[in-house]
C-alpha cells in the first residue's frame, strides 16, 4: 500500500512496524487473521508517531463498528481513529497512534489533532487509488457458525480452577480497537480472560486468558523458532507447544491446534501439569471449524 519512502512523507522516521505480527503478540498472528478475511493491515512507525492502513472486504466490516469509530476521536487507548472509506468492494481505514499518549495527555479538538487528521486523510488519498485495483474475499468457512461467547467457558475454567473466577484478565494489555472488533464480528477471533484474587493470603492468585482463532491451525516452524516453546503431547489436541517463564514458575504461554482451530493460552498461578490439564479441557470444549456452535 505504501513503500518506506512514501511512509516517511507522513512520519519522517517511519519504518515498517511488525512488532505485533508474531504468535506471541496481542493479539497473536494478526497478519494471518487479516489474510483469512481477505485483506491486510500494515503499520509504519517512528519514535513519536505511527500509523496503520487496513484494507478488508467491505462485507466483513459491520456498519455499526464504522459508526462507533467515527463517533469519537479515541477508539482505543493511544489511537486516534481518523479516516476511512469504502472503495468498490473494499473498505480502507487509516489509524494513527496519538502523539501525546506516552505522556498521558488528553487530546480534543486541537491543532495537533487537526494536523494528525490531515495526515491521515493524506494517507487515505494516496492509498485509495491502489485499493481500487485490488480485491479480496474472506474464507467461507469462517461464516459457518459463530465462535462461542466467553461465558460458555465459565464452567470449564471454574471446574479446572476449583473456584469461581471473575471475568477479565488483570492487565490493560488486551486486544481492542476497531480492527480487532471487525475480526471478532467476522468470527476470526475470540479473546477471553479470568482472574482470581483469593481472600486467603496463603493461596496464590490466578490469571488465565486465551484466544480462539479458527482455521489458523498449528503455527509455522519459523514462527516457533524464536519463542523458546517446547512441543507437548496433550490429550485432545492435534499439537501443542509450551513456554514457561524462568522468572515466574507457573506462568506459561501455550499454543495448541485443535482440529485446525488455534487456541493460545497464557496465565500464571498454576503448575505446568495443571496448565496442560486446562488445555486438554479447552480442547474438548472447542470444536473444529465447521462444527462450532
Amino acid at each position: 500500500m505504501l513503500d518506506d519512502f512514501e511512509a516517511r512523507n507522513f512520519v519522517s522516521d517511519a519504518a515498517p512496524w511488525t512488532w505485533g505480527d508474531g504468535i506471541e503478540a496481542t493479539p497473536p498472528s494478526s497478519p494471518d487473521i487479516h489474510a483469512l478475511l481477505g485483506g491486510l493491515s500494515c503499520w509504519w512507525g517512528g519514535e513519536q508517531e505511527s500509523f496503520g492502513v487496513t484494507v478488508l472486504p467491505r462485507s466483513v466490516v459491520p456498519t455499526s463498528i464504522i459508526e462507533t469509530w467515527q463517533s469519537t476521536l479515541r477508539c482505543d487507548l493511544g489511537i486516534v481513529c481518523l479516516a476511512e472509506q469504502t472503495v468498490g468492494d473494499l473498505w480502507v481505514g487509516v489509524q494513527w497512534y496519538e502523539p501525546g499518549w506516552p505522556q498521558e495527555q488528553t487530546f480534543s479538538e486541537s491543532s495537533e489533532i487537526d494536523r494528525v487528521r490531515a495526515s491521515a486523510q493524506a494517507v487515505l488519498a494516496m492509498v485509495l487509488p491502489r485499493a481500487q485495483v485490488a480485491s479480496g474475499a474472506p474464507q467461507p468457512d469462517l461464516a459457518l457458525s459463530p465462535l462461542p461467547e466467553c461465558a460458555s467457558f465459565d464452567d470449564v475454567v471454574a471446574q479446572w480452577a476449583g473456584a469461581e473466577l471473575e471475568a477479565g484478565y488483570p492487565t490493560d494489555w488486551v486486544p481492542s480497537g476497531p480492527i480487532w472488533d471487525i475480526t471478532v464480528a467476522a468470527g476470526a477471533n475470540r479473546y477471553c480472560g479470568w482472574h482470581l484474587n483469593p481472600a486467603d493470603s496463603t493461596q496464590s492468585p490466578l490469571a488465565v486468558e486465551f484466544y480462539i482463532q479458527p482455521l489458523l491451525g498449528a503455527p509455522r516452524a519459523e514462527d516457533l523458532q524464536s519463542t523458546g516453546m517446547a512441543y507437548r503431547d496433550i490429550p485432545g489436541t492435534s499439537s501443542a507447544w509450551l513456554k514457561e517463564s524462568v522468572e515466574n514458575p507457573g506462568s506459561v504461554r501455550m499454543i495448541v491446534d485443535v482440529g485446525g482451530t488455534r487456541v493460545t493460552v497464557a496465565g500464571g498461578g498454576r503448575s505446568t501439569a495443571e496448565w496442560n490439564d486446562l488445555v486438554s479441557r479447552l480442547a474438548d470444549a472447542v470444536s473444529a471449524p465447521g462444527d462450532r456452535g
